[in-house]
Formats: structure tokens, C-alpha cells, sequence
């Protein structure tokens, strides 16, 4: 738009420039005449030799009766005068102006009519963009909205199936109970059977460490479900005497599962 601008600045110092050249070419036009018709009306003369007109005369009156006029002198400096334009150079010059006039008319026109159609697409762009940013808004809202829409959701699905479990679970029946201690009695007589096929060192070794991860009742169990000559080589290969001792003492009061069949 700045250039645009400056475009238009020159055409318009152009086309005041035109318009003085213009005057002055017609001035200068008319004083010429008008010095023609002076010259032809009258004639200043020098008297009295001093290089200065100082007589007028009439064009048609006889010089001779003046005075005499000086000889020239080719010592002495010349006035010239500017010759005056002719009517056919006066019009040509006009017409050039004109066309130039013209010319630049025509390159204004033409730089508001560019001007005009840059501030349209200006325009438009501007429209534009509004558009898309109103857009991007949009989604980005609904991108928002979705991902708590999600998290919501999911909350709600972790919560049904809490719940789900906590239902199942106080649903299950009592002999689940059961079924389950008759599991892990089948997994005490599995891992007794596993340490009695093992040299006693190593069976010693996977029960103290059976112990210590808190499972001494277990422990108890699997050495009740042992064959007694296995599990006392078993328990004298194991090399930390408190465990014995704690083994033993849990040992004495151990009630055998066999023996609550008995009663």
C-alpha cells in the first residue's frame, strides 16, 4: 500500500509540473506577440552614442530627422532577446503535454484500480483467516470436551467393575471355602512331595526360605505331610537351630488333618 501511495504522489508532482509548463510555453507565446506589436508601433533610438536607448520613435518615421544614429561598434555587447515561440510549436508542446497529461491519468487510474483490488484481497484474506481461527476453535473444544468425555468414561468403567467384583464376592457361596482349603491341601502334599524327591540340603534350603517369607503354618503342613524318616533328615540339614526350635514348637501342637477325620 506504501507504494501505491508514493505512485500516486509522483503522478500528481507530474501533472503540476505539466500544467506550469503549460502556462509558462502560453506566456511566453503572448509576450512575444505582444513585443511584435510594440516593435512595429515604435522604435527607441541612442542619440547621444552612449550604447543606451533613449528615444522612441514611430516604426514609420524617418530616422535621418531623429538624429544620427551610431555606427556600430563590434567592441560593444549585444542584448539578445529570446525569440518567441511560434503557434505551430506552442500546439505541438501543448499536445505533448497533453498526452503526457494524459499518459499519467491513465497510470493513476490504473494504480487505484490495483489499489482497490489489493484491499478486496486484503479483505478476503482477513475473512479468512477469521474463518479458520473460529475453526481451530472448534475443534480444539471438541478435542477438550472429548478427552474429559474419555476420562469420565473410564471412571465409570473401573467404578462398574469394582463393583462387579464386590457384588461377585459377596455372591460366592460358603463352600467356596472349602473347596479351597482342599486346594491348598492338595498344594502342601504337591510341595511335600517335591522336597522329599530332593537331597535333604536343598529341601532344608527351600523350606527355611519358605519360613521367612512369613509362611511357617504352611511350612508345618508340608513337613506333617512328609514321610517322617525324609522330613527329620530334612529339618536336621537345616543349619539355623532357632528355626529348628521354632519348627519344633510348632510342630507339637500341630493338629493333623487326618487326625480331625478321626473325630
Amino acid at each position: 500500500m506504501s507504494r501505491l501511495v508514493v505512485y500516486a504522489g509522483m503522478l500528481g508532482v507530474f501533472f503540476a509540473l505539466g500544467l506550469g509548463i503549460s502556462a509558462m510555453l502560453i506566456r511566453a507565446n503572448f509576450m512575444g506577440d505582444k513585443e511584435e506589436d510594440v516593435a512595429a508601433e515604435s522604435l527607441t533610438l541612442d542619440t547621444d552614442g552612449d550604447g543606451i536607448d533613449d528615444m522612441e520613435v514611430p516604426a514609420d518615421a524617418d530616422v535621418s530627422e531623429v538624429g544620427m544614429l551610431p555606427e556600430e561598434d563590434p567592441s560593444m555587447p549585444v542584448a539578445l532577446r529570446a525569440k518567441p515561440m511560434t503557434a505551430e510549436e506552442v500546439y505541438r508542446y501543448s499536445e505533448i503535454i497533453s498526452e503526457q497529461q494524459e499518459a499519467l491519468k491513465h497510470r493513476e487510474e490504473s494504480l487505484k484500480q490495483e489499489a482497490q483490488r489489493l484491499q478486496v484481497l486484503q479483505d478476503d484474506l482477513e475473512a479468512t483467516k477469521r474463518e479458520l481461527d473460529g475453526m481451530r476453535k472448534e475443534i480444539d473444544d471438541a478435542i477438550r470436551n472429548g478427552e474429559v468425555l474419555r476420562t469420565k468414561i473410564a471412571a465409570e468403567r473401573d467404578a462398574l467393575k469394582a463393583e462387579e467384583i464386590k457384588k461377585a464376592d459377596e455372591e460366592k457361596p460358603a463352600e467356596d471355602s472349602g473347596a479351597n482349603a482342599d486346594d491348598k491341601a492338595a498344594n502342601i502334599k504337591q510341595i511335600a512331595g517335591w522336597l522329599q524327591s530332593m537331597p535333604a540340603e536343598k529341601a532344608a534350603e527351600n523350606l527355611v526360605e519358605h519360613i521367612n517369607q512369613g509362611h511357617i503354618h504352611d511350612a508345618i503342613s508340608i513337613v506333617a505331610s512328609m514321610e517322617q524318616r525324609t522330613a527329620a533328615k530334612m529339618l536336621g540339614a537345616v543349619k539355623d537351630p532357632s528355626i529348628v526350635s521354632q519348627i519344633t514348637e510348632q510342630f507339637m501342637s500341630y493338629d493333623r488333618p487326618d487326625k480331625k477325620k478321626q473325630r
